[in-house]
């Protein structure tokens, strides 16, 4: 579940680079270990690493040096070149794995501990990634997190993990599906289902995200889609035949504000008319802070009126 057994093909963008991010934080983490003759325990972006993923860009960055985890400010001890830290939470049940025999925190406990070191919205991306459709990339459930919420006790950055928890979706295929979905919400949509199937023959078509009652779809068309026009133009042909209406989005409509606005109220419009009660996309979005605090955001019991969560989704 934590690991690769072996490189995956490079026509499989995203596994590739897991796995490449993956083998050069071990890489560096046994040499580490040999250096100083003991086994440390790895977290912060070291072990996001491990668990193959980048590290957010708000993380502080240090010098490049690995994060040694410690549970007890006594029990810190010289680790060589490693950057040091102690935190309580790494004496709960489940809080280490092995890693290709490299000792980290587990998916659960690295998302809780980056929580005080990154932004909300990378808290969501990072979470996002580690809940992913691709079973090969996924790193925990939601369950996971929260088992391992329950046993932590107090620690800094345990708000912001609980904001974020009320964000976080399970099946998405990349940062940027992430990015959209709450860039949806920010203009006042209500929450899109991720990973929909609209159909099945003569093939299976999966929609990024979208509003089954509606048969409303969103989805983001990223640069390696460039290449496959024939393949997508057979595909867009099969979902005109579901009836379903998909909006696209690219990395222009996401730098863009007046682009994003125009595409949500778009898609408010569509679901208006589909008998959505719901009314136009804010002109000035929200931030994702204020889309977990029902006093400055909407309230969070009507965010997800008109697409209810399933039982899997249903965990905040």
């Amino acid at each position: 579940m934590f690991e690769f057994r072996q490189e995956p093909s490079t026509s499989h963008i995203m596994r590739h680079a897991s796995w490449a991010t993956n083998q050069s934080a071990v890489a560096a983490c046994r040499s580490l270990n040999a250096a100083v003759r003991r086994d440390l325990t790895y977290g912060l972006s070291t072990a996001t690493n491990l668990l193959g993923r980048q590290v957010p860009r708000s993380f502080p960055q240090q010098d490049g040096r690995p994060f040694a985890i410690f549970p007890e400010p006594s029990a810190v001890r010289r680790a060589g070149m490693a950057e040091r830290r102690a935190w309580r939470p790494l004496g709960a049940p489940g809080a280490i794995i092995t890693v290709n025999g490299i000792q980290c925190t587990s998916p659960a406990a690295t998302l809780c501990h980056m929580a005080a070191c990154c932004s909300l919205t990378d808290l969501v991306v990072l979470g996002d990634s580690f809940l992913c459709r691709d079973r090969t990339l996924r790193r925990m459930t939601i369950d996971d997190l929260q088992q391992f919420l329950d046993r932590a006790g107090r620690f800094v950055g345990r708000p912001d993990i609980i904001r974020a928890m009320g964000l976080l979706r399970p099946n998405t295929d990349s940062p940027a599906e992430t990015l959209l979905r709450l860039d949806a919400l920010r203009h006042g949509l209500p929450c899109p289902q991720t990973d929909v199937v609209i159909a099945k023959e003569p093939w299976e078509i999966r929609l990024d995200m979208g509003w089954p009652p509606y048969r409303i779809g969103l989805e983001y068309q990223g640069s390696h889609h460039r290449d496959q026009y024939e393949a997508d133009v057979d595909r867009v042909n099969a979902v005109l035949a579901t009836g379903w209406i998909v909006f696209q989005a690219t990395a222009t409509t996401a730098r863009d504000p007046r682009l994003a606005y125009q595409l949500f109220e778009n898609v408010a419009n569509a679901l208006r008319n589909a008998g959505a009660p719901i009314g136009h996309a804010y002109v000035e979005p929200l931030t994702v802070l204020q889309l977990t605090d029902p006093v400055r955001g909407r309230p969070r019991k009507t965010r997800h009126d008109i697409c209810p969560l399933t039982t899997e989704e249903r965990f905040f």
